[in-house]
């Protein structure tokens, strides 16, 4: 078999392995270029068509390596492109809008002034979706339309916190219960837990012989309330991803 004839033949077989390649998968296409290549070396050759052949040979290995090389490029990109399509695109917005992640400083106080919570002595801010209701819902309702850097106080009846107490939310607990260096006084916090496991507190209101009444009423029920908030940051979402928010207890809802 003539040089030329044979070099053809090996042009031939890369183009069929590159289309073997893009259909089959690159395995099928090294498979068929292999053992076409094995088939022509075994024909009766000159000295000078067996360098040919090696040569053209080793064209087409660097072709399908390169071919190799573009495709999982090819992939990496496309696959890289879908990631960033299912991200969260982040758009910065100039004032607080119903939907945005924002993130806060404030300090939390009884109407008399005494405060209560504080995010700057944690030196941490948090950070809520604005219509998720991780906050109260009229501290949300007073952040719209804040620009980021500005503070504003925020002045809450109990009706608009945590709401009113309810008298009948007691519990009469045995003192066999309680710790023998517990403090059985009024006042005394009280750790319990629900049903479910979630933790609350409540309040010891009265000492009996061998009872002790506690009010399992929210501590921040039928109390105003007074927050200082500092917009810290203001982000708006414009896809399909949600990010996670950190809330504190003194803000949410109960």
């Amino acid at each position: 078999m003539k040089t030329s004839i044979k070099i053809l033949l090996l042009k031939a077989i890369t183009y069929i392995t590159s289309i073997a390649m893009m259909i089959f998968g690159v395995g099928s296409g090294i498979v068929i270029f292999t053992r076409s290549a094995e088939i022509i070396l075994e024909m009766p050759y000159t000295k000078g068509e067996a360098s040919a052949i090696m040569v053209g040979i080793g064209i087409a290995l660097i072709w399908l390596i390169v071919l190799l090389a573009e495709s999982i490029e090819w992939i990496t990109k496309a696959g890289i492109k879908k990631a960033e399509n299912k991200k969260e695109l982040i758009k910065m917005s100039n004032t607080v809008q119903k939907g945005d992640t924002v993130t806060l400083h404030y300090v939390a106080s009884f109407a008399e002034g005494d405060a209560y919570d504080s995010t700057y002595d944690r030196d941490t801010p948090i950070t809520a979706v604005i219509g998720e209701q991780s906050l109260l819902p009229a501290i949300e309702e007073a952040m719209i339309g804040m620009e980021e850097g500005e503070k504003r106080t925020i002045n809450l009846t109990s009706g608009e916190a945590y709401g009113e107490a309810d008298p009948d939310a007691t519990l009469e607990l045995e003192k066999d219960n309680f710790p023998d260096d517990f403090e059985l006084t009024e006042g005394t916090a009280v750790p319990l837990a629900k049903d479910d496991g979630r933790k609350f507190i409540g309040t010891i209101v009265e000492v009996a012989d061998t009872t002790v009444t506690v009010d399992i009423n929210h501590p921040l029920k039928g109390k105003d309330l007074q927050f200082d908030i500092e917009i810290v940051g203001i982000a708006t979402a414009i896809a399909n991803a949600s990010e996670g928010s950190e809330t504190t207890e003194t803000l949410e809802e109960e």
